[in-house]
């Protein structure tokens, strides 16, 4: 609770002890008063779930997001479009940079900087722990008549069973790396079983996912099939020319390596053709009366394929980056539990999903979440069930890619702040600017710019946690609270804190409208001592607002990474 104050004495917003509220109450005020005014979701009859992913294909590339421009050449996908003719696209999703970090988001429903998966997993670069809540231990302690399986890429973990040890899959079949070496000639993983295929990937994966299916339908029993393609993602190549639909620009191509050098952008669209033609082929065992499908991108386009106006000469805006090009991604749900069939302009995330596919199979998300366990998915049901638009923020994250490409952004309905490990900021304004060409910061900002700059990065504290030295992140040390000392012209707030991580500092915000998110203005900063690792006890700290000058105010402390 916020205390009363006499007219004229500033007023403290209590400290945070943790900044990451439950899930629910991470909604807009409106929707949450409508969670917490209405019943637990009834029962339904159990739908099954199929949840298609491609990879590298960024919005940039799809004929469901992209803008259509001249010199931009889209592959036709019909049977992916068709997915969005009847049922609800959104236009504003994002995912993460690279494929390793959106998954763990998709299986956790995480952030990365929760999980320690901030890029495409790899070396010493960290893939998912086997302690996190996933996907299927959700639906093996809430939803056991449920089958399960997993097909196509892994990629969150090493080792051959990691599917089941890390990830909790019953069923797995595919492989576990960033790509197969060849389409036609990879190492195929079932159930922990290593062997050679020469069935061309795409194809394999919906033989899988097609035999999984038919096998429950016969059983009468409700599935969640997992199929991650590993298309259109490198190797270019040209695909069997039975799935190239007869179109004459791909089934034309030469295939040397030389042509496919010369020409990546023809190869990746034939890629996309045989996708398509394949989902066609998946799509045919599903019963869609009572099948809940989604499609999405696992991260942007990659920087090698990806076509003006988000590719820059000076500079990648595509996959590895938190550009638009690099998370924003195609992402549809469709089926019997969609009420409303159009687009939908709110800002969603692969985070998200983990819960949406839960409460689709009739999951009380809310009520079975272990205790200990925060996560930050929110469901996109309410939002297929009518045409509202949620609001709220949307953030995103890369981390141990590399020093100039690591940071983090936030972005509300118009500006996005990049923050990167660097200290490098940029400040887009995407209503005017959706491709990123002009850093605000780079001249004086406008009362509204300024006052959105401010608001998100204010908002950065939700999201904070400090690179370690090692390959993952750690908590920031939160403030306990204090004590504060009031004078005519001054505001002083005395604050604790454990002593755990260097390179950090805390701020003072004020606000005279706790109403108005955008009033609140920072007086004060001061950096924090600590160490290396661990907690060695506690720390004191003060942090003044010098010009309070009687005024009527509210008071945050607000801990930022520089």
């Amino acid at each position: 609770m916020i205390p009363t104050s006499l007219s004229g004495n500033p007023r403290v917003v209590p400290l945070l002890h943790r900044i990451h509220l439950p899930r629910v109450r991470r909604w807009a005020g409106a929707a949450l008063g409508l969670l917490l005014a209405t019943s637990a979701p009834q029962a339904q009859a159990a739908r099954n779930i199929l949840f298609l992913i491609a990879d590298d294909l960024g919005f940039d590339s799809s004929s469901l997001t992209a803008t259509p421009a001249a010199n931009v050449s889209l592959p036709p996908t019909p049977n992916i479009d068709a997915l969005g003719a009847s049922g609800v696209t959104f236009t504003h999703a994002y995912a993460r940079p690279t494929c390793s970090a959106t998954r763990a988001t998709l299986l956790t429903g995480r952030h990365g900087f929760r999980t320690g998966v901030g890029v495409a997993l790899s070396g010493a670069k960290p893939g998912l722990r086997d302690d996190e809540y996933t996907l299927p231990r959700a639906f093996a302690a809430n939803a056991p008549d449920y089958a399960l399986a997993s097909f196509g890429k892994w990629h969150l973990a090493n080792g051959a069973n990691t599917p089941l040890t890390v990830g909790g899959w019953p069923y797995f079949a595919g492989f576990n790396a960033p790509g197969v070496a060849s389409y036609t000639n990879w190492s195929k993983i079932t159930n922990g079983v290593t062997a050679t295929s020469t069935v061309y990937s795409t194809t394999d994966q919906v033989n899988e996912a097609v035999g999984f299916i038919n096998t429950q339908t016969q059983q009468n029993k409700p599935w969640l099939a997992w199929v991650a393609f590993n298309a259109p993602h490198s190797p270019f190549h040209k695909p069997p020319v039975n799935l190239l639909a007869g179109i004459t620009k791909y089934t034309s191509l030469s295939g040397t390596t030389a042509h496919i050098n010369a020409n990546q952008r023809l190869y990746f669209e034939a890629m996309m053709v045989a996708l398509d033609t394949e989902i066609g082929r998946l799509l045919q065992s599903v019963d869609r009366s009572n099948t809940d499908i989604i499609f999405v991108g696992d991260n942007g386009t990659e920087n090698a394929v990806i076509q003006p106006p988000f590719k820059y000469a000076a500079e990648n805006h595509a996959k590895f980056t938190v550009f638009e090009g690099g998370v924003r991604v195609p992402l549809v749900i469709t089926g019997p539990d969609v009420a409303y069939i159009g687009k939908n302009d709110s800002l969603v995330s692969t985070v998200d999903i983990w819960a949406t596919i839960q409460e689709l199979a009739g999951i009380d998300v809310d009520a079975t979440i272990p205790a200990g366990v925060t996560v930050d998915s929110k469901s996109l049901v309410p939002l297929i069930k009518e045409n509202v638009i949620r609001s709220g923020d949307l953030f995103d994250e890369q981390f141990n890619q590399s020093a100039a490409a690591d940071g983090q952004t936030l972005r509300d309905e118009r500006y996005k702040l990049i923050r990167f490990d660097s200290q490098v900021e940029r400040f887009y304004d995407l209503q005017n600017d959706p491709y990123e060409n002009t850093n605000l910061l780079a001249s004086t900002l406008t009362a509204d710019a300024a006052a959105h700059y401010k608001s998100l990065k204010r908002k950065f504290q939700n999201y904070l946690a400090l690179p370690n030295a090692a390959t993952t992140r750690d908590p920031f040390p939160f403030p306990v609270n204090g004590s504060n000392n009031v004078t005519p012209d001054s505001f002083s707030l005395d604050f604790s804190y454990s002593q755990l991580r260097t390179n950090a500092i805390y701020t003072l915000w004020r606000t005279p409208d706790l109403g108005d998110p955008l009033k609140w203005e920072q007086v004060g900063s001061l950096p924090v001592s600590g160490v290396a690792s661990g907690t060695l006890g506690t720390v004191n700290a003060t942090l003044t607002d010098p010009q309070a000058n009687g005024g009527s105010y509210f008071y945050q402390v607000v801990p930022s990474r520089w």
